[in-house]
């Protein structure tokens, strides 16, 4: 899945939080869709190559590329959040594993994003 980021004029502030490395007109690859139970559709992208893909708001992007990766399932969380990514990602911990940098979260985020880029 590919979006094109539209630029941050006209949003509230809360919406573009943490968008300032995301470039205005530039197709970027979606890793992740997570759409909260409160309603907040967030896509993580990887803004920055080589550091934790970030998770930004989905009113600042247009959909290129709908196509979405084979290695990608659907599931809901225990707060009721729909994650829309990697089937690997979704097993408890791995996000929290991935920020302490332990071995095997790196592995499966490199692996994993290889084929949800491919």
């Amino acid at each position: 899945m590919k979006v094109l980021f539209k630029g941050l004029s006209g949003h509230p502030k809360a919406v573009t939080l943490g968008a300032g490395t995301l470039r205005e007109n530039r197709e970027y690859s979606v890793l992740e869709v997570f759409s909260r139970a409160d309603g907040e559709n967030l896509l993580r992208i990887e803004s920055i190559r080589d550091e934790l893909p970030g998770l930004f708001h989905s009113r600042l992007f247009v959909v290129t590329d709908g196509r979405i990766p084979s290695n990608w399932s659907a599931s809901i969380g225990a707060e009721g959040g729909v994650t829309f990514g990697p089937t690997a990602w979704e097993q408890p911990g791995f996000w929290d594993a991935l920020m302490d940098g332990e071995p095997w979260a790196t592995a499966l985020y490199a692996e994993e994003r290889e084929k949800s880029l491919a």
